[in-house]
């Protein structure tokens, strides 16, 4: 409600924090042999299609997780497909964003669409979707217990953000409540806490 106050088990979005933790989730499969970072992505995927077909070719996935796969330019964000768009569907307009063979492996650009791949191929060599993935990879590993992958089971959470609350961010703000971002998956798609995401820092701080 708007009287209480926030507290370390409040529920907040993690946003692109959700890249980082995707990445453990990987980590953990090229630990169990299931993949290589240096794996080509149309190993997984073999039905993929991106602009430049040879750039597919040579595509890994530690071009995807590195952000060095040729996107520069984050066209699904600024497209506004940011909870219109299903996983599925987003992988399916890959063909429509531009990439650039100059810029692969050359440049590190800050984009989503290398992390919605990386979300396809998750699911696919783990025969579960991103959510339940994410559960058994990174969160109940590390017993992140208030950290969730899915906006649904994020709502479930007993303790969020009230709708009646003003934020003060340099000036009074209105929060609209919580977003479902569910097709954007390792791009940013998960929920958590401060109790939660300080046991995700310290497992970081320890080397994993």
């Amino acid at each position: 409600g708007p009287d209480q106050n926030v507290t370390a088990n409040t529920l907040f979005a993690l946003g692109s924090n959700t890249k980082s933790m995707s990445a453990v989730a990987f980590a953990n499969l090229v630990q169990e042999g299931v993949l290589s970072w240096d794996d080509k992505v149309i190993q997984h995927l073999p039905d993929l299609k991106l602009s430049d077909p040879d750039l597919l070719k040579e595509l890994t996935i530690r071009d995807l997780l590195g952000m060095r796969a040729g996107f520069i330019l984050d066209n699904l964000y600024h497209a506004g497909f940011i909870g219109q768009k299903s996983l599925d569907q987003l992988v399916t307009l890959m063909p429509h964003m531009p990439v650039f063979k100059e810029k692969f492996r050359k440049e590190w650009f800050y984009t989503n669409q290398p992390f919605v791949i990386a979300s396809a191929l998750l699911e696919k060599v783990t025969g579960k979707n991103y959510s339940a993935a994410m559960t058994d990879l990174v969160f109940k590993p590390l017993s992140l217990t208030a950290t969730y992958a899915d906006y649904d089971s994020a709502m479930a959470h007993p303790e969020k953000i009230s709708t009646n609350v003003s934020i003060n961010w340099g000036k009074q703000c209105q929060f609209d409540g919580y977003a479902n971002v569910d097709g954007y998956a390792a791009a940013g798609s998960a929920f958590g806490t401060l109790n939660d995401f300080t046991r995700y820092l310290k497992f970081h701080m320890g080397r994993g």
